[in-house]
């Protein structure tokens, strides 16, 4: 019996030795988790904020662009009609505040004129300030953004700086001059969120003149970008900007983080010890108790295992189908989806979970249509063949599509539904071109003045 003791409480020694330094590595675990969880959180926030100020600048840039094809078309254009096109343009709440064209180099449009008169007659291909910017749109033949610049009348700007050029007729283009357009700095940075006083993040972006790393930091603090900040690019049509954010204090707190695992550790630890000291009081009970252990082990993971072959199994059969296969929940969002409808919305499975087509370039009306048509197909539960059309988001084109609809109820019992969509445009496509071909050979038929008939062999 004194042998079983002594062994005993060595091996309770050896436990307790364990157990301390498995607790020393699941706290230096989870300080690491804790640290990549708040970066992850740092990096999410930091998406949002360059996503918003990418959507704001390219929806004044894009309306811009627009202008440049009316100069295009109209090289002579007039100040009147110049101003109605800027009074268009220029939106109250717009970050647009100015908009100028130069044929030759030269400002003779602008917009608004009152209090600007004199940029009139500027030549910007002679302009210290204005001549490298204007050479460089000019010789690119791309958008040019510069700045931000301090402007006479007051007040930060960006210049959008673009080139006209005009189709001759032959395969030479003329360059006319540039369009210029002023975006103001402060109504861009609040559109898009970054003077958020509630911000969780600090964030500093550089990039003077669109010259990414290259350039000066012209928002937020400097040394921002050398407390390892998370980064990220801002596309811009010639050049970028980079953003770098770090978060003001932990995005998520480190106490409410670790405390449950600590806690959650003890409790297991001392439940082993208890255990331990149980199970060895009869050695041969606890032998026989560790081989019938051995062996559920092993059936569980050979069961894990072949769960695993089976879902594997499952998720190719779905994904090498060259149907659209989803299922949706009950407020149309994706639960499911194969790789077939990821190509065409131009992403991947995993990424379409939890949202809807209107996310992935699917027009808005088209979207809600799906998400009508399968809640209506839901509420009745009755299985629907549907004929609908979706747009593919790498190419824009519609495709046609005959769905097939099938409600059913998840486990929880909420109301879900799986489509399997066969995409039949080329069938469409082919059974149009067949009517086309018919009424065309009708319409030569009705016109020919003579007689046309068939006669069989006999």
């Amino acid at each position: 019996m004194k042998p079983i003791k002594s062994r005993t409480s060595f091996f309770s020694f050896l436990l307790f030795a364990v157990l301390l330094i498995g607790a020393f590595f699941l706290e230096a675990f989870n300080q690491e988790r804790w640290t990549i969880e708040n970066r992850s959180a740092l990096q999410s926030h930091l998406y949002d904020l360059r996503n918003s100020l990418e959507t704001h600048l390219n929806s004044d840039m894009q309306l811009v662009k627009g202008l440049i094809a009316i100069v295009a078309s109209n090289p002579e254009m007039d100040q009147p009609t110049f101003a109605r096109l800027g009074q268009e343009l220029i939106q109250p709440g717009s970050s647009l505040i100015i908009l100028s064209a130069a044929p030759d180099m030269v400002i003779r449009l602008l917009y608004p004129l009152k209090n600007n008169e004199a940029a009139m007659g500027l030549n910007l291909g002679t302009h210290p300030e204005q001549r490298e910017a204007v050479l460089k749109a000019r010789d690119s033949g791309k958008l040019v953004l510069a700045g931000p610049v301090n402007l006479v009348e007051g007040g930060v700007a960006f210049i959008a700086r673009m080139p006209v050029f005009l189709n001759e007729g032959n395969a030479e283009r003329r360059f006319w001059g540039v369009v210029n357009a002023l975006i103001d700095q402060d109504r861009l940075y609040e559109k898009s969120g970054l003077t958020d006083p509630d911000l969780p993040i600090e964030i500093a972006i550089r990039g003077y003149d669109a010259e990414s790393a290259r350039g000066k930091v012209f928002f937020g603090r400097e040394d921002i970008f050398h407390q390892n900040p998370v980064l990220t690019e801002i596309k811009l049509p010639s050049g970028s900007w980079q953003m770098a954010a770090v978060s003001k204090s932990p995005l998520i707190p480190p106490l409410e983080y670790m405390w449950p695992w600590r806690i959650g550790y003890v409790i297991a630890a001392v439940i082993v010890f208890i255990s331990f000291l149980v199970i060895n009081r009869s050695l041969d009970t606890a032998s026989q108790a560790l081989k019938s252990a051995e062996r559920s082990r092993k059936k569980l993971a050979s069961s894990l295992d072949s769960l695993h072959e089976r879902e594997y199994l499952l998720r190719t059969v779905i994904d090498e189908m060259p149907d659209v296969l989803v299922v949706k929940d009950q407020n149309g969002n994706f639960l499911l989806a194969n790789e077939t409808v990821a190509n065409l919305y131009n992403t991947t499975p995993d990424q379409m979970v939890g949202k809807h087509d209107g996310d992935f370039g699917v027009p808005q009306k088209m979207a809600e249509f799906f998400r009508q048509s399968v809640l209506n197909i839901m509420a009745k539960g009755e299985t629907e063949i549907v004929y609908e059309d979706s747009k593919d988001a790498k190419t824009g084109e519609i495709r046609h599509f005959k769905s097939f609809k099938k409600p059913f109820k998840g486990v929880g019992g909420q109301n879900q539904i799986l489509v399997i969509a066969q995409d039949i445009t080329d069938l469409i496509s082919t059974q149009q071109d067949l009517a086309e071909s018919e009424e065309r050979l009708s319409t030569i038929l009705d016109n020919v003045d003579a007689f046309i008939y068939l006669k069989d062999t006999e």
